[in-house]
């Protein structure tokens, strides 16, 4: 037995210990492989396939968790649906409508999430696809007064 197992099985063994380690050194492992990323890359090409598979199970165990999880951070992260899509880290749009119904002419449809300043992406809107469409040429021909725009929609 090496030394790797050798203590993943004392760990195993003596919960008490590992708990309070964690409890004294909060993000020890993050940061050190934030720190080490030459070590996290080499790490995960020689055991690829065991995190891999570690993965699955925990998403197959965990898949409810994951998938709110995942449409979370879509919902908070993605703007727009492109391939590859947009990601802005540090975004927090607002919830998406109940039942995909457009706020502004009630029709139920696929929505996009439209921002009014391009430096502050958390101040926008959700808007079925014409309604978007709309803002956008109002937006382009007028003065961008945001609730003579929304007068103007319908």
């Amino acid at each position: 037995m090496d030394k790797v197992e050798y203590l993943r099985q004392w760990r195993k063994s003596h919960p008490e210990y590992q708990h309070e380690w964690h409890k004294s050194h909060p993000g020890y492992q993050r940061e050190w492989h934030k720190n080490h990323p030459e070590y996290s890359r080499k790490y995960y090409r020689k055991n690829r396939i065991r995190i891999l598979e570690h993965c699955r199970k925990y998403f197959q165990a965990h898949k409810e968790q994951a998938l709110l999880k995942h449409k979370e951070y879509r919902r908070r992260h993605v703007i727009g649906t492109g391939n590859p899509p947009r990601v802005i880290y540090g975004l927090n749009k607002k919830a998406y409508p109940p039942d995909n119904l457009c706020p502004y002419c009630k029709r139920q449809a696929r929505l996009l999430y439209h921002h009014w300043d391009d430096m502050d992406y958390n101040d926008g809107i959700w808007l079925c696809v014409g309604c978007h469409n709309k803002v956008h040429k109002l937006v382009q021909s007028t003065e961008p007064d945001r609730t003579a725009i929304i007068r103007n929609l319908y």
